[in-house]
């Protein structure tokens, strides 16, 4: 007969359990109807941990940043491509759903419109805008936020298949209407060490009295032609990992 585990705050139960991965079950607000998978056309929205780049930081430190705050919601994108308007979460293109939280801030706060409208402005064929949307029924709405809000954090052009750089892209997002995730700074050099960057991403929330979840860095002066014009990292809080909120 085999003994019985002592179950202690911090004992490692995976293999008594046999769990292998834990994936969180997906809010209904957020789940809806796939019609296929993230759009080839564009880029997925994860960006790189600072604990990665480790080799390449000293490179890193010879350019220019701007600070902004990884929000703690869900990611999304918005599309026109062909001349289609279309909604992904972080992995799949999603039927129109007026129960969906992507898709009812999408018509709530009428973006196909904006989108085509600065199209047309600006003689794009495609475009795509990623943000993390927040709010109601998102990670238990730690910005205390009544209703739905997207923050918007890159654009993108689907036909070139590159980003737009920074500075323009947040210019541009106001002229639509829309918000960008909170700036920390707008021009900056990376601290000495990985240490202290990390260190760099605690503090707390521009959106709500909380610890902010981490920052994302956007270079601004590296070679164009690199990542398709977009050189960026996330440098997560560590206090918001071990869930020091208060």
């Amino acid at each position: 007969m085999k003994q019985l585990l002592e179950i202690k705050p911090g004992v490692d139960v995976t293999e008594v359990l046999g769990v292998i991965k834990y994936i969180p079950q997906i809010p209904a607000c957020l789940s809806g109807t796939a019609l296929g998978g993230f759009p080839s056309h564009s880029i997925k929205t994860d960006e790189e941990r600072i604990q990665n780049l480790i080799d390449v930081y000293e490179e890193y430190k010879q350019y220019t940043w701007i600070a902004t705050e990884k929000l703690d919601g869900s990611s999304d994108t918005y599309f026109v491509y062909e001349d289609k308007f279309g909604v992904s979460s972080r992995n799949l293109t999603l039927k129109e759903n007026d129960k969906n939280s992507f898709w009812k801030f999408a018509r709530d706060n009428d973006v196909e419109e904006k989108m085509r409208d600065y199209m047309e402005a600006c003689k794009l064929d495609a475009l795509t805008l990623q943000g993390e949307l927040i709010g109601n029924g998102i990670q238990k709405n730690k910005y205390k936020l009544d209703g739905l809000d997207v923050r918007f954090f890159r654009m993108f052009d689907p036909t070139k298949y590159e980003f737009f750089d920074y500075p323009t892209f947040i210019e541009d997002i106001k002229k639509m209407g829309l918000k960008t995730v909170p700036i920390i700074c707008e021009s900056m050099k990376l601290p000495d060490t990985v240490e202290e960057c990390i260190a760099f991403a605690d503090g707390r929330s521009q959106l709500y009295d909380t610890a902010r979840e981490g920052v994302v860095f956007v270079a601004l002066d590296a070679p164009i032609d690199r990542y398709q014009g977009r050189l960026s990292f996330k440098a997560l809080s560590n206090k918001f990992i071990l869930k020091h909120n208060e």
